[in-house]
């Protein structure tokens, strides 16, 4: 990041977070993404009132630390104004190929801080109050008190413990609850929540992290609804979190990329080779299209010169 942020271009910089990759296992560091992202952006630049000369750039992540994985994100650089204002004005992108999201390029220092901090789990509660409350009982005590007192002391420069508190309970009433709906097998409610933090008195975007960090490593007792916990989610590498429970980019008009039909393929684990595994693999292949439904050949079976078949052991195979 420190080299993207010092590297000096005549165009504009940005950032391009891909849909299509899961977070935690981006293999981003594959040239054929690169040259599939150039190829959309020229796409769309030329169908611009307008095109921009194609003299933009992006750069794939790399990996400087062999025990750290490579960033989720590609730099575009010297993205003319016009491109790059139409890219950013619609922020989303899709195509058959590839889906991906525009920001624009910021310092460390004017990147904003997230809101989201986690996702509960334990609670049998469906409450938001509840789940606040059980949050904020167990942040106002020792040991999760002291360490963000700690925090907010050494980012805001305070000694005085009072005044530190004072930060402290502001802080506590900011944090939000959003319930997700979210079914469990058989539709049973499974109450989940997404916990915000809406405001934060924090200068530095690592102060926020060590704050988020001391609220996802406590444990959450009830007397009544469980004992709970927060987690960061496997999430969509643009989302980050789903507030409603059900992706909503599949509703966006133009939207190409995966949608609930192709979600449901792969849910399904369709026996390869199969007659459903072909009719419905080529719904989203094209080259497998107008192959016609998939017969299996007979066990034992032979044609007959005279184009009569002979029946061989068992049955025919039924897909």
């Amino acid at each position: 990041m420190s080299e993207w942020i010092a590297l000096q271009c005549t165009g504009q910089k940005l950032i391009i977070i891909l849909a299509n990759c899961c977070d935690r296992n981006p293999k981003l560091t594959d040239t054929v993404i690169t040259a599939k992202l150039m190829r959309e952006v020229a796409r769309i630049n030329n169908k611009m009132t307008t095109p921009s000369p194609p003299n933009f750039r992006i750069a794939l992540p790399t990996v400087q630390q062999a025990d750290q994985p490579p960033p989720t994100a590609f730099l575009g650089y010297n993205f003319p104004d016009d491109l790059a204002n139409h890219l950013l004005a619609q922020g989303w992108w899709s195509a058959i190929g590839i889906s991906f999201y525009i920001e624009p390029f910021v310092s460390l220092a004017d990147m904003p801080t997230p809101t989201f901090i986690g996702q509960t789990d334990g609670f049998t509660s469906d409450s938001s109050e509840v789940v606040l409350d059980a949050i904020r009982s167990v942040l106002n005590e020792d040991p999760a008190c002291f360490d963000l007192m700690e925090i907010i002391s050494d980012d805001l420069d305070m000694d005085n413990d009072l005044q530190i508190v004072a930060v402290i309970a502001d802080l506590l009433q900011c944090l939000n609850a959003e319930k997700l709906d979210r079914k469990a097998h058989g539709g049973l409610d499974t109450p989940v929540f997404n916990i915000f933090l809406r405001w934060h008195p924090f200068t530095t975007l690592k102060a926020w992290i060590k704050c988020r960090n001391v609220i996802l490593h406590q444990t959450y007792p009830t007397a009544l609804f469980g004992t709970g916990t927060l987690a960061t989610p496997l999430s969509c590498t643009i989302c980050t979190c789903a507030t409603c429970g059900l992706c909503h980019l599949p509703s966006i008009a133009g939207w190409n990329g995966p949608n609930s039909d192709s979600f449901t393929l792969m849910h399904l684990n369709l026996e390869p080779n199969t007659g459903d595994y072909y009719n419905t693999i080529a719904t989203f292949i094209p080259m497998v299209a107008g192959r016609g439904s998939y017969r299996a050949r007979r066990r034992g079976g032979a044609q007959g010169s005279h184009g009569g078949g002979t029946q061989g052991r068992g049955p025919e195979r039924k897909h």
